[in-house]
């Protein structure tokens, strides 16, 4: 969902929330460009099969068949925003109001109605692509739900976190009306859906029997990933040297391959509806509304972002403190050396 209202906290955490076209895509995205050499035909429209799990456990799992008309996630991109359009409007609001005020989500209801109606789609990774997944390489296989699913009232699907968990997820929060699995293949040249079945949801199936394991390697290479980002980094400090940096300028970062992550100290009581947070391509902003002259902070990002795919809450944090938490999404995955490039040329 684009722009900075979101409920964040409320869908099922395997990874940071974002808009679900960029995600499902964008895993392995490097691996697009292997050449370039152009393609002797198109392979769209393309069909392939994908799965509903209904919220209503009395239900089957049901195989579908949709169409790809195009390159890209085809589920995120047309078949589920066409099936969630019809999960009817926001009912609630009351998450929304507690985080952002009640002048805020009424200025943007009509905005946020809007996108109810069009279809809104979230993705939770059930196994990322890698050249050793199973049964076929660099394909991700992804849950789609409804991201307006808190707001909708949409019932709890029992059986979508059970299958998650049986891929070796953790499930923090529960999965919203009916759901739906398909297979993204970010090997192929374009990107491409790729059909899963009903089948393969059997606890005998290649891809359950492998996902658990495939989703431990991932967790590992992802460790020693940002273990070593953290070794190289210049001046490199320790913890407690970090901790009292962090608190002492009042903010703090940390960074995957895909998405960066800052955490700014605000006043104990603050609530969403006082800060105001503004993004640029290359840039973020975080100010108190009783203060907007003096930010809290003020970056020149090291590298640009999605702006439409910024999202940023109001939570406490270590001790009781408040803090406004920014997820930002890379525009190009990688390492960033460091946040911003400080006017005397020092990183930081």
């Amino acid at each position: 969902m684009n722009g900075a209202l979101h409920a964040r906290g409320e869908g099922p955490k395997g990874c940071l929330r974002s808009c679900a076209v960029a995600h499902a895509a964008r895993d392995l995205e490097a691996l697009e460009c292997c050449g370039g050499e152009a393609m002797a035909s198109s392979p769209f429209p393309l069909d392939f099969t994908y799965v509903r799990v209904p919220a209503d456990d009395e239900q089957p799992l049901e195989q579908l068949t949709g169409t790809a008309t195009g390159p890209g996630d085809a589920m995120a991109l047309e078949i589920c925003k066409a099936h969630f359009s019809r999960n009817g409007g926001i009912k609630d609001t009351s998450l929304l109001r507690a985080q952002y005020g009640e002048d805020v989500v009424r200025e943007k209801l009509e905005a946020l109605e809007r996108v109810a109606a069009e279809g809104s789609v979230e993705t939770f990774a059930l196994v990322r692509p890698s050249k050793e997944t199973r049964p076929t390489p660099q394909c991700g296989t992804y849950i789609y739900l409804d991201e307006m699913g808190v707001m909708k009232s949409l019932p709890k699907n029992k059986r979508a976190s059970e299958i998650a968990r049986a891929c070796g997820l953790e499930v923090e929060s529960p999965f919203l009306g009916d759901v739906y699995i398909g297979r993204v293949n970010v090997g192929a040249v374009p990107v491409r859906a790729e059909s899963f079945s009903v089948d393969e949801l059997r606890a005998d199936s290649v891809f359950m029997r492998s996902a658990p394991s495939e989703n431990y390697q991932t967790q590992q290479a992802m460790y020693e990933y940002n273990k070593a980002v953290q070794a190289k980094q210049v001046g490199a400090k320790t913890p407690e040297e970090q901790a009292q940096l962090e608190e002492a300028r009042g903010w703090r970062w940390a960074q995957t391959a895909d998405d960066v992550e800052v955490n700014v100290a605000v006043p104990e009581g603050t609530m969403a509806k006082d800060v105001v947070v503004k993004f640029g391509s290359q840039s973020l902003r975080v100010s108190l509304k009783s203060n907007p002259d003096l930010p809290l902070v003020d970056f020149k990002l090291f590298a640009a972002v999605r702006t439409d795919e910024c999202t940023w809450t109001v939570s406490g944090g270590d001790k009781g403190k408040r803090s406004v938490q920014v997820t930002m999404d890379k525009m190009v995955p990688g390492t960033w050396d460091a946040l911003e490039a400080a006017s005397d040329g020092k990183l930081v």
